[in-house]
């Protein structure tokens, strides 16, 4: 036997060697199971961050079959992850099929290595709703070869229905100063024009698309643009309204500007209205 022909100091070494090695190995075991409890807290904190927020985390492999998703898929589309975890991307029946092409697309570029960024697609929800999610894609390697995607889909409804909102009540307003015959714009605090309605283009013989961006000032003459930068230096100053007579040719202009301040309370833009005296 291995220990027969041992003298009793060889024996002591072994002995001692071997608790050596059992409490190193316990040591290690130790460290592992602290690392594991490590990394359990850390996807415990992940998951708990997903799901509080509106982003959604999810997983799929080179079939597009869902391979992990984040718990508040419930919360945001009424599914719960098992209804769609094992399940192929193109059969969920929760993309917009007017989107499901470029989403497909997108999926296979990725798979390419390529990264996706922010892409926005139309989700439904368990209950028909539509919802709007801003999606990246992020190809996950092994060995140099993509094997997985992750993606986050961020839940921008809200976003998109606020702009939507503002385009739609930008036309409207528009609409209505196109509708008037007096000349209405939006100047910034050096005289470049933010908005501008047809009238006001046309006084100045050109469309509103090419005055957009342009220095009004630019297209007046220089005695009646110095009284008009006169004038929006005192609105800005004073942050009150002002009203001025100027005439550009041969019928008097009556000038009204209006002081439009930011978020700081700065007037930053001048809101003009001019019209004809008659």
């Amino acid at each position: 036997m291995k220990y027969g022909n041992m003298s009793r100091e060889q024996l002591v070494e072994e002995l001692t060697e071997a608790h050596r090695m059992i409490s190193e190995l316990k040591s290690q075991v130790s460290g592992l199971k602290k690392n594991v409890e490590t990394l359990r807290m850390e996807e415990e904190k992940y998951r708990l961050h997903f799901s509080l927020t509106n982003d959604v985390m999810f997983s799929y492999d080179v079939n597009l079959k869902i391979l992990g998703i984040s718990d508040n898929i419930e919360r945001i589309l009424g599914y719960k992850p098992e209804d769609l975890v094992g399940k192929y991307f193109y059969d969920l029946g929760i993309l917009h099929p007017a989107d499901l092409n470029d989403a497909l697309d997108d999926a296979l570029s990725a798979l390419t290595g390529r990264v996706i960024n922010y892409t926005i697609q139309r989700f439904f929800t368990k209950d028909g709703e539509v919802r709007f999610g801003e999606v990246s894609r992020i190809p996950f390697k092994r060995n140099g070869k993509v094997v997985e995607l992750v993606s986050v889909a961020r839940d921008v409804s809200d976003r998109i229905e606020r702009e939507k909102a503002i385009r739609e009540g930008q036309e409207t307003a528009k609409a209505l100063l196109d509708a008037s015959s007096d000349t209405s714009l939006l100047l910034d605090a050096e005289g470049n024009v933010i908005a501008i309605n047809e009238p006001a283009a046309k006084r100045f013989g050109k469309g509103a698309r090419e005055l957009l961006g342009a220095n009004i000032l630019d297209y007046m003459r220089k005695d009646v643009s110095a009284e008009i930068r006169s004038a929006m230096e005192k609105v800005i100053g004073t942050g009150e309204p002002f009203q001025f007579l100027v005439q550009p040719s041969d019928v008097p202009v009556t000038i009204r500007m209006y002081p439009v301040r930011d978020m700081q309370g700065h007037v930053s833009r001048i809101a003009v209205n001019a019209r004809d005296c008659e």
